[in-house]
């Protein structure tokens, strides 16, 4: 009876959806170029090229929209081509989107860590976060389809698996679109999308270098096109090296010098005695029973070792793609690409630093003067055992393959059919201190086996055995299976244009093996859990042509509607119908007016459902109630079966100026209201918490009881070195919590002009503008403004853009800039400095070469951060996380980079 009302329900819907309609829009060649399908020769070559962009802009399907030859109404499309990709010192398809304002750098990717869910991307992938509402509200699409689910519990999007130089162009919606494309779309949809023009090899390859940092990219792309299909392979490699926070002297603890506060630990070595409640400092050179006397009461050993962490991790990455397609026979193709990807990363980390109890039969127990304690807390750093540092390792191997079919139907419409299968396996080994070890040799009453925390240094096989362990193993499998089908034609025709639908149905099926393991290397245990889930959508859209080109009347030359809906069908969290309407209007020529609303939603990960990793993870808090300025305790973090998807309401205005009367110039001007609520998230690495407790007081356990923490070690394996007596406990675990409620203005201006003897310029701008960015951490939290504030997104973010071409010749600068913002988790609050950058390219390409087979070699010179600028102070403090000194989410610590490029056509 239930699934019977849904379809009546659904049918309803598209009756209704029907009954409406909408105008197609062309789609501007900047936004989405035609398709390089060839086009026979006629007698008239005009008309014969007019004809075929037309019936290029017909097949082509833009993101946002389901309707051959529509951009989206109501919402604009900001489109990076591969002219833009050359433009840039961009490496892999991750770094496009460092150059659009739009896409904010916090959370997950492979630099930051700290805010939005960026401590559960222990494998470094690069997601896009539009507008800075979360990596997981976009949603990333290969070609219009789903990619499979990264990280190792398969919950993120890696843009980096299609190289640069198999992209045709990256579209990015940023509007709601979960009535087009379902769960995740709540902030926009960024499509990849694949080439299929090449007919000739290209090649291309650079290189670049900044201070003790360098990178590189080379890659081949064979391509062959024939009267009815095309066939592409790609290869591409790129690489860069890690860059350590010992190689910029503004990364370091101890910010005094900057007029901050001095973040150094009392984790050293040598170390710091406590007993009875007083510290000691351990001299240098360490302390023995003999020398006890030299301890002074009352002092603290204080070190800065959140340098030694790498700020960005080596990475590695290899990928290949091909696209095909082949007419079968007269108005029916096939059509297909597959990808494999394949990333290797190492990040070193400083070694393990912690509280250690240390009980008086220790072999090497030192008592203060005046002390006779059974046992004693030694703060400590095992960086003479294990090395300064740890590395941290890992990869993600991924492929998928699709494969459809397309018919074209009588009256010009088309069906479509298409499957595909994907395939991701991540995993990650961090290394640490071999727990049951170190209990043992704390316990040594033997000189030869016991350890000795306080400064005389320790045996190789002593150091052997604690430093033979890994702390945590994570890997993952995901594997998705999709079947979509789709019907879009011209219903019937109205004065302003044909009214024209879209149908289709999908079906989803998602299963992850994840776990963790843990214990001396080579005999880890640990456990598996098989996740999965399936779902069914359908979807409609259709698009009413009110008025056009020909029933224009004055102050209407153009009206639009587009009215889309879609019902979704979860095996595991239940249905969600999600509604969008679009509206273009243009009152006279050269201005179009648009608006959309809508609703989103945002279905749980598998992995906060059911964890991979129920853990306690032993975390050192900065703390200001702490005379050390730090606290040790657990981050608790378990899955969560009571999660209901998160839902957002989205609308937005917007104007597109392009006057007859300036030719080349362009203006577009976007609002957007979004509120989203029920966003699941939790505290797991964020270590700044208890610098905000006021907003997190309902999941901060100050001194907890014994009876609690038994409750939690009992059934829960500890990361790290297990606490005696943990002061706090920081409650991880995912839930429906947060609140955001954000409205700004996208804006795009861009004038381009031709001169008869100097050449083309070019001048413009790109940037967003918050009016507010309010956020409620907790369901019951009050609503507060976080607009400008570290780890939200701050008031604006501009680049500007000035260019020329003459000849082959071609320079481009860019200027990047990021206003002044404010850092809370420090009192008083600070106020960070603006941060503007200016970044150069240079090229000349050589058309109709004299080299045999050559056809066009461009060459490349880019200068990013040319004046090489340092970021900003931020008084941060160093973590596995979040670098000191600066802050990762708002600048870039690379400083001057200079790369040279070549690009060969044959």
């Amino acid at each position: 009876m239930q699934s019977e009302t849904r379809r009546l329900l659904l049918g309803a819907a598209l009756a209704a959806l029907s009954a409406g309609s909408v105008q197609a829009q062309t789609v501007p060649p900047t936004q989405a170029p035609a398709s390089a399908d060839p086009v026979t020769a006629e007698a008239d070559p005009a008309a014969t090229a007019a004809a075929a962009d037309q019936a290029a802009a017909d097949e082509i399907v833009v993101t946002g929209s389901r309707i051959r030859g529509v951009a989206p109404v109501g919402s604009s499309v900001i489109a990076v081509g591969r002219a833009d990709f050359k433009a840039t010192s961009a490496v892999s398809t991750a770094d496009l989107f460092k150059d659009v304002p739009q896409a904010i750098n916090i959370g997950v990717n492979e630099t930051n860590r700290g805010a939005q869910g960026g401590a559960g991307n222990i494998t470094y992938v690069n997601s896009v976060n539009l507008r800075g509402i979360g990596p997981s509200a976009t949603l990333t699409l290969l070609n219009g389809h789903r990619l499979p689910g990264s990280g190792t519990g398969g919950n993120l999007s890696d843009t980096s698996i299609v190289p640069l130089l198999a992209l045709q162009r990256v579209e990015v919606v940023a509007d709601g679109a979960s009535a087009i494309y379902g769960s995740d779309a709540v902030a926009g949809v960024v499509n990849l999308i694949l080439r299929r023009d090449l007919d000739g090899v290209e090649m291309n390859a650079r290189n670049g270098v900044a201070d003790n940092y360098t990178t590189r990219q080379y890659g081949i792309a064979v391509g062959k096109k024939w009267a009815t299909g095309q066939l592409m392979l790609t290869y591409e490699h790129s690489y860069h090296s890690a860059l350590n926070g010992l190689d910029r002297s503004y990364i370091r603890s101890d910010q005094r010098g900057f007029g901050g506060p001095d973040f150094r630990v009392a984790t050293c070595n040598p170390g710091t005695i406590t007993a009875g409640g007083v510290t000691y400092a351990i001299p240098a050179g360490g302390v023995t029973p003999g020398t006890a006397g030299a301890l002074v009461p009352g002092t603290i050993n204080r070190c800065d070792i959140g340098a030694f962490t790498d700020v960005i991790p080596k990475i590695s990455k290899d990928g290949v793609v091909a696209t095909f397609s082949q007419d079968i026979t007269s108005g029916i193709r096939i059509i297909g690409d597959a990808f494999w990807y394949k990333r290797s990363f190492v990040r070193n980390v400083a070694a393990t630093a912690q509280s250690l109890t240390v009980p008086s039969s220790n072999a090497f127990y030192v008592r203060p003067p005046g002390t006779n304690p059974a046992s004693e807390s030694v703060n400590y750093f095992f960086g003479q055992e294990l090395g300064n540092t740890l590395a941290f390792d890992g990869g993600s191997e991924t492929y998928q393959g699709t494969i459809g079919v397309q018919v074209d139907l009588p009256h010009g419409w088309k069906a479509e059919v298409n499957g595909s299968f994907g395939h991701n396996k991540d995993s990650a080994y961090n290394y640490g201190v071999n727990a049951a070890a170190l209990t043992s040799a704390l316990a040594s009453s033997n000189p030869l086996t016991a350890f000795n925390p306080y400064g005389g240094g320790n045996s190789a096989a002593v150091s052997s055995a604690i430093g033979n362990f890994v702390s945590l193993a994570a890997i993952g499998r995901t594997k998705q299976t999709q079947i979509q089908a789709k019907l879009d034609g011209s219903l019937f025709a109205l004065p302003g244009g044909d009214v024209r639908l879209a149908v289709g149905a999908e079906y989803n099926r998602v299963r992850v093996a994840n776990g963790s393991f843990t214990g001396p290397i080579g005999s880890l245990t640990g456990t598996v859990f098989n996740l999965g889930r399936s779902f069914k959508s359908a979807y409609g859209e259709v698009l009413i042509p009110l008025f056009g080109n020909d029933n224009a009347v004055g102050g209407i030359r153009k009206l639009d509607i587009d009215i889309a809906g879609r019902y979704d069908s979860y095996s595991d969290v239940g249905d969600t119908w999600n509604p969008k309407i679009g509206v273009n209007y243009s009152p006279v020529d050269g201005l179009m007016l648009r608006g959309s609303y809508g609703t989103s939603f945002r279905a749980p990960n598998l992995g906060s459902l059911v964890s991979s990793n129920p853990s306690l993870t032993v975390q050192n808090f900065p703390d200001p109630l702490s005379a050390t300025g730090f606290t040790q305790g657990y981050a608790w973090t378990e899955g969560n079966l009571d999660l209901k998807p998160e839902t957002a309401t989205t609308w937005s205005l917007g104007a597109d100026l392009t006057p007859r009367a300036l030719p080349g110039f362009s203006l577009t001007l976007s609002y957007f209201n979004v509120k989203y609520e029920g966003q699941i998230s939790s505290l797991l690495g964020d270590l700044s918490v208890l610098q905000r407790s006021a907003l997190f007081s309902s999941f901060i356990i100050r001194n907890p009881t014994a009876a609690f923490v038994e409750s939690l070690t009992s059934r829960l394996p500890i990361r790290g070195v297990a606490l005696a007596n943990p002061a706090v406990i920081v409650d991880a675990r995912p839930a429906n919590l947060g609140i955001t409620q954000t409205d700004g203005i996208d804006f795009s201006a861009r004038y381009r002009f031709d001169t008869e003897r100097a050449g083309t310029f070019q001048i413009g701008a790109n940037g967003i503008y918050y009016t507010t960015y309010k956020v409620a951490q907790t369901a019951t939290a009050p609503v507060l403004e976080r607009l400008g504030f570290i780890n939200y997104p701050v008031k604006y973010r501009v680049r500007g853009n000035l260019g020329w071409s003459k000849d082959g010749f071609a320079v481009n600068t860019f200027a990047n800039y990021v206003p002044s913002y404010r850092n809370d988790t420090i009192t008083p609050v600070q106020r960070i400095k603006s941060w503007t950058t200016i970044d150069l390219d240079l090229s000349y390409t050589i058309k109709n070469t004299n080299f045999p087979g050559l056809d066009t070699a461009t060459f490349n010179v880019n200068a990013t951060n040319l004046f090489d600028r340092d970021p900003p102070y931020d008084a941060l403090a160093p973590s596995a996380n979040q670098s000191g000194g600066f802050d990762v989410q708002n600048a870039n610590p690379l400083g001057r980079l200079i790369t040279v490029g070549v690009t060969l056509k044959f």
